[in-house]
């Protein structure tokens, strides 16, 4: 396991972490069972689950069937160029929305074991990829707000 940065023009020989490791495992494992198809698999595999997620996010915002499916083309279309790669973003978008939809349905009705919900999918996603991390301060930031009024979110 390399620890110094030997591939990076600003970075060499600076200390490297691997954030992402389990996201590498995932794509190692992939690759040694299946070879390239299986890297296609993830990536068409992932790219449907998150216009499955955006669907029912959009479902939950929008109760037209039409509105929810023209705003959830629209999404999937401004995301395309990052839904043909096989990255770690991939989960990044997935673990969004599922936190987004999670935090609509908490402010909803004000639930322990919601929020509980939220901070496993965070913790899940970010050792998946490092910017799914900038997840925890918006639900913590969500959570503090949530105290200073006494239990009860914002309409």
């Amino acid at each position: 396991m390399p620890l110094v940065d030997a591939f990076s023009l600003r970075a060499a020989g600076k200390r490297w972490i691997a954030y992402s490791w389990l996201f590498e495992v995932l794509v190692y494992g992939l690759y040694e069972s299946l070879g390239l198809p299986g890297l296609v698999l993830y990536t068409a595999g992932l790219a449907l689950v998150v216009t499955w997620a955006l669907l029912g996010l959009m479902d939950r915002v929008q109760p037209d069937p039409a509105i929810s499916c023209i705003l959830c083309a629209g999404g999937v279309l401004a995301m395309a160029p990052l839904l043909v790669h096989p990255r770690p973003w991939l989960f990044d978008i997935v673990f969004f929305i599922a936190e987004t939809a999670l935090i609509l349905e908490a402010r909803q009705e004000v639930s322990a074991g919601r929020s509980c919900s939220c901070r496993s999918c965070s913790l899940s996603g970010r050792n998946v990829h490092i910017q799914f991390v900038y997840g925890l301060f918006r639900a913590g930031s969500r959570g503090r707000r949530v105290a200073r009024r006494g239990g009860r979110g914002s309409p």
